[in-house]
């Protein structure tokens, strides 16, 4: 278990699935911008209804601010606001928002990570150490590489988090505007 000592920002990365595992991760981000992912919800034919209800339990227990979500289906996010689980439409650009991820997991100068993760979040560990590139189509020439679709959708929700984070705000001076 991570421990943090006082985080100054928590938010979740979402990922809408029924068939496939939706996920919400729990990111609780210090003062000098580490970001720690302390819980996941991982599963598989979840309603929407059982999405937020779940969201709502995470959202009392971790105290989230916000939710970045997956914004292919747009009438969820509004759904998910009428809850009252404060909810943006993440950034979606994926080579972008894998580099941001990319940035996070880089160990700078003083040797404490950008970036940890609760060993509960085993479905997260598992997919970064099985996230593969392909050869896309041919890009001027050049071999454009995309990820594999596959077994990436707690992946996802952590870019959507990092990602919409890093384009939206600073995040040592971010703070909810209703606060």
């Amino acid at each position: 278990m991570i421990t943090i000592n006082s985080p100054k920002n928590v938010i979740a990365g979402v990922d809408f699935g029924y068939i496939n595992p939706a996920v919400i991760l729990v990111i609780a981000i210090d003062g000098d911008d580490r970001y720690y992912v302390v819980d996941e919800l991982y599963k598989s034919g979840l309603t929407i209804a059982d999405l937020i209800a779940r969201g709502l339990e995470l959202k009392s227990t971790y105290n989230i601010e916000m939710f970045f979500a997956d914004p292919s289906p747009p009438g969820y996010i509004k759904e998910m606001n009428s809850a009252g689980l404060y909810t943006l439409s993440a950034k979606y650009d994926i080579l972008p928002g894998i580099n941001a991820v990319s940035e996070k997991m880089k160990i700078p100068k003083d040797g404490t990570p950008s970036l940890l993760i609760d060993p509960k979040c085993k479905n997260l560990i598992y997919e970064l150490e099985n996230y593969r590139y392909t050869e896309g189509q041919k890009n001027n020439g050049a071999a454009a590489e995309m990820p594999v679709k596959k077994d990436d959708h707690a992946v996802d929700a952590l870019r959507y988090a990092i990602y919409s984070m890093k384009k939206l705000y600073r995040p040592r001076s971010f703070r909810p505007k209703w606060l």
